[in-house]
């Protein structure tokens, strides 16, 4: 989002699009490292591809920029191993499989930033969102009445960025809570811009006087309730963070021995206590379970039958006889492919010290410690 936020700012000289082709190409390149990071960025660079469609030069110019930032941090990956590449960037992701498809209500809810609120029947929610484009349409068309002008490219393309990317969050099996962040500055565009037309266009005089007098109250209030909610949300974090979780932390890294091969469906456990590196030859190095059962079993995870490769079950099968230790989530259900051989050597090799951690008793690995 930071990245396409970037190139929007580049590409567009206030309200049209840039006539120049150094900042055309600076956009593409901030649009195609957004796309290295997220394929979601495709969906604005292509509503600035339509808005540049008349004029061929900017739009190739622009292009050449999305494909040169795309392909600098992509290609030494691709080239390097381009068939698990293709299969686990593109093809796993492509036909991803999911147990059940998310409600349509509740992907609205998130969209709608009503995630405060208890979860709203489906036709009240299609009910608010019809409401709040309506009354945006109304705001832009009265702007460009009385302004007596068309609404520029910018607020074309917030307008078509906002709308693609609601279809596309609405149409797959998968949505995740987190994916809202990547809306709502567009939903906060669309707001934004038709008001600040609508007032530009209201007639000179005193309303438009207490309008610049109001600016920099506006503006501070604006400032002041960003800083709130920031403390609000790091206090919310940091207490959620705190208690049960944080000693957990403290215990397991009192029991694991520094260089350790540690086994974990979530590595940002093992990087929290500082063993994510370990010193034991052929210790496994597999950092993303879940990416690891989408590539190797073309996208399927530990929950929708990645159990069934074999190589799933290879890669899991080599961390765990490596490890004298298992830090294992929740939801390790979801990344692990406990098949019954997985489930056999884990069960027979293992015991539990604490809630999620385990250690190896059975046959311990030369150079490492077990406790």
């Amino acid at each position: 989002m930071l990245f396409c936020l970037l190139g929007a700012l580049a590409v567009f000289d206030r309200d049209e699009v840039s006539g120049s082709w150094r900042r055309l190409l600076a956009g593409g390149v901030l649009f195609g490292f957004a796309g290295a990071v997220k394929v979601w960025a495709i969906i604005p660079v292509v509503v600035i591809l339509a808005l540049t469609a008349r004029r061929p030069r900017r739009a190739a110019v622009y292009a050449g920029g999305v494909v040169l930032g795309f392909c600098v941090p992509v290609l030494p990956f691709a080239l390097s191993a381009p068939t698990t590449f293709y299969r686990s960037v593109i093809i796993a992701q492509l036909v991803r499989n999911d147990v059940v498809r998310i409600p349509q209500g509740y992907r609205l809810q998130q969209i709608l930033g009503l995630v405060h609120v208890s979860q709203l029947g489906t036709p009240l929610l299609v009910i608010i969102g019809v409401v709040v484009a309506v009354m945006l349409a109304a705001v832009s068309l009265l702007g460009s009445r009385l302004a007596h002008s068309r609404p520029p490219a910018l607020d074309w393309f917030v307008t078509g960025t906002c709308a693609l990317v609601v279809a596309a969050f609405l149409w797959p099996a998968d949505f995740y809570y987190h994916y809202a962040g990547f809306i709502a500055p567009f939903v906060g565009l669309v707001i934004a811009l038709p008001v600040s037309r609508l007032l530009a266009a209201l007639p000179s005089g005193e309303t438009r006087r207490w309008l610049r007098l109001m600016r920099p109250w506006a503006t501070g209030l604006a400032a002041a309730a960003l800083v709130a909610l920031t403390v609000f949300q790091v206090v919310a974090e940091a207490h959620e963070a705190s208690g049960t979780s944080a000693s957990e932390i403290a215990q397991a890294k009192r029991i694991i021995p520094p260089g350790a091969c540690v086994a974990t469906d979530q590595a940002s456990y093992t990087i929290a206590i500082d063993r994510f590196v370990s010193t034991v030859p052929g210790c496994s190095l597999m950092i993303d379970g879940v990416g690891t059962d989408y590539a190797l079993s073309n996208g399927r995870n530990g929950e929708t039958g990645a159990g069934s490769s074999p190589a799933v079950e290879a890669a899991w099968m080599a961390m765990f006889r490596h490890a004298s230790y298992a830090w294992l989530t929740t939801q390790d259900y979801r990344r692990i492919p406990w098949t019954p051989q997985l489930t056999a050597y884990f069960q027979s090799h293992f015991e539990r010290l604490t809630e999620g951690l385990y250690v190896r008793t059975a046959h311990p690995i030369p150079g490492q410690s077990a406790g």
